[in-house]
């Protein structure tokens, strides 16, 4: 007659279930939360030009318009978690004339999450930019 060898499985599952997690889980999970921490920043600088846009278009006059437009972008900003940008307006021709064209530009750098500033902020920060331009009415009174 012949012996057959039984063959015993050891207890290896749970080091190939940590190295697993390790080598896949968390660097996938990682990236995915950069993912979102971009795409927010995203949405807040365009949510945030257009605003800054609009609130200089719909201003009664030029004063109030220098005053409500940069407000109205940095609390877009403050709302979606952008604390580091850059806003900029210009007018073309020039502001607040029937059928001229107001360009708002913001520009930010958004973190990587739990990345070390000692790499440099090129390393650790994506930047997001955003341009928005909206034209002021031809058929509006002059305000100045």
């Amino acid at each position: 007659m012949t012996s057959r060898k039984v063959r015993t499985e050891g207890g290896s599952a749970v080091v190939e279930f940590v190295m697993l997690t390790v080598v896949v889980i968390v660097p996938l999970f990682y990236i995915v939360m950069a993912v979102f921490h971009v795409q927010r920043a995203s949405f807040g600088v365009t949510a945030a030009s257009v605003a800054g846009a609009r609130a200089f278009v719909q201003a009664d006059s030029l004063g109030s318009a220098e005053q409500h437009w940069e407000t109205a972008a940095k609390v877009t900003l403050a709302d979606h978690g952008v604390v580091e940008s850059q806003i900029t307006r210009r007018c073309e021709p020039q502001c607040f004339v029937p059928g001229s064209i107001v360009e708002v530009r913001i520009v930010a750098q958004q973190p990587l999450p739990l990345a070390p500033r000692i790499f440099g902020e090129a390393l650790t920060s994506v930047t997001v930019e955003s341009v928005h331009r909206e034209p002021f009415g031809r058929y509006r009174a002059d305000g100045t």
